[in-house]
């Protein structure tokens, strides 16, 4: 999981976040200042997996969509235990 400011905006730009629809999203908002969100992307032929709570956004890249949502689900549950 890479989260520098640098290689995150990079790799949104890549993929087209700003006009582009997510594969999967996931959110959590169990409470009021407790916020999770992961998006999956497709990046040429792997997956983009960009995540983002209250104090940071982070991004990891896989090979396969499993890969992706299973990272994805982990980040969401795991932020507001």
């Amino acid at each position: 999981m890479e989260c520098g400011k640098a290689r995150v905006e990079e790799l949104l730009k890549e993929v087209n976040a700003e006009y582009n629809e997510p594969i999967e999203t996931y959110r959590t908002m169990i409470e009021e200042n407790c916020f999770a969100q992961a998006k999956v992307f497709r990046l040429r032929d792997k997956y983009l997996v960009y995540m983002v709570d209250e104090e940071q956004a982070c991004v990891e890249v896989v090979d396969s969509l499993d890969d992706a949502r299973v990272i994805a689900k982990k980040f969401t549950d795991s932020v507001c235990m």
